[in-house]
């Protein structure tokens, strides 16, 4: 007999849950989140629960939920490329005083962190003056940023440029740590800080507004949805996944947007026209392919066809 190291619940209706809680207490609420998710008609094969579940707004935190031609955004979030990152020093654990209170107090200072004035302007999680670095990065990005607030402009209010290189609030942290040889890491937990909560949160409500309109029943409303194709479903993921992956060139829209036809490659035709000529063409070194293989490998990163709402 074959053992699994999960436990599957089959809800009435829907795909089926594989929860990793052996040994794990999962409270009531949690599950019957699950349930609500697992019976939404788009969720692919199955839901997902980790060890970690709990309840939370509409789907609970710590499930990953599969999903086809449609995307929750209630289950992705409001902090949007909340992740991990460690980097390696060339300092040992010798090299660090028995006391870490100064490095504390040095990261502290360094770093703006928390929140106060209800993250005003004399939020002391925001930079005051920030970084000339940090503004020449805003530079970079605000093109982006701009091309959502011009079709949303609720949500050009509060922070932004002085949020890039904050810690926030919650469970974001820096931690200096040891690997087994003793050799030093810095560890970051952050996300995408004011930014990506008001994007997050106007796109839910959004969500919300559109299962009114079009006559959707749902077991809770916090699980609104765009379907794919539909004008929302295409700004969340442009404002979502595309522009923090500075995937310019990618969209999910149709017809083709203008600005994109000139670079769409006209060298493939219908199978029912007649047959045209080709020509060889030398492939470049393979070094001057990075930037395309890069953008390739964050498209592959987000799982998309299949779109995960993933809430950690």
């Amino acid at each position: 007999m074959t053992s699994t190291t999960y436990k599957v619940i089959n809800p009435e209706h829907g795909v089926p849950i594989k929860a990793w809680i052996d040994g794990v207490t999962m409270e009531e609420a949690a599950e019957k989140q699950l349930r609500n998710v697992a019976s939404l008609p788009f969720v692919h094969k199955w839901v997902a629960a980790m060890p970690d579940v709990h309840w939370g707004i509409g789907a609970t935190v710590g499930s990953v939920i599969p999903t086809r031609g449609a995307i929750v955004p209630a289950a992705v979030g409001v902090d949007i490329g909340c992740g991990v990152i460690a980097v390696q020093t060339s300092l040992n654990a010798r090299n660090l005083p028995d006391n870490l209170h100064a490095i504390r107090t040095a990261i502290e200072s360094a770093v703006p962190h928390g929140r106060t004035d209800n993250g005003g302007r004399n939020d002391r999680g925001a930079w005051a003056n920030p970084p000339e670095r940090n503004l020449n990065e805003w530079l970079r990005m605000k093109p982006g940023y701009d091309s959502i607030i011009a079709k949303h402009p609720k949500l050009n209010r509060g922070q932004h440029a002085s949020h890039l290189g904050t810690l926030g609030t919650g469970n974001h942290f820096i931690e200096v740590c040891l690997d087994e040889s003793e050799t030093v890491w810095f560890m970051l937990h952050s996300g995408s800080r004011g930014v990506g909560n008001r994007m997050g949160s106007y796109f839910i409500e959004l969500a919300k507004k559109d299962m009114e309109r079009f006559f959707v029943n749902l077991p809770d409303r916090d699980l609104a949805y765009f379907p794919e194709h539909t004008e929302h479903f295409d700004d969340y993921v442009e404002a979502h996944v595309f522009k923090p992956l500075e995937m310019a060139h990618a969209t999910f829209r149709q017809p083709l947007p203008d600005a994109l036809k000139p670079l769409m490659s006209n060298g493939y035709h219908l199978a029912s026209e007649a047959g045209k000529s080709f020509e060889f063409v030398q492939v470049a070194p393979a070094a001057t392919l990075a930037p395309q293989l890069l953008v390739c490998a964050k498209l592959l990163d987000t799982d998309i066809p299949l779109i995960f709402n993933a809430v950690v």
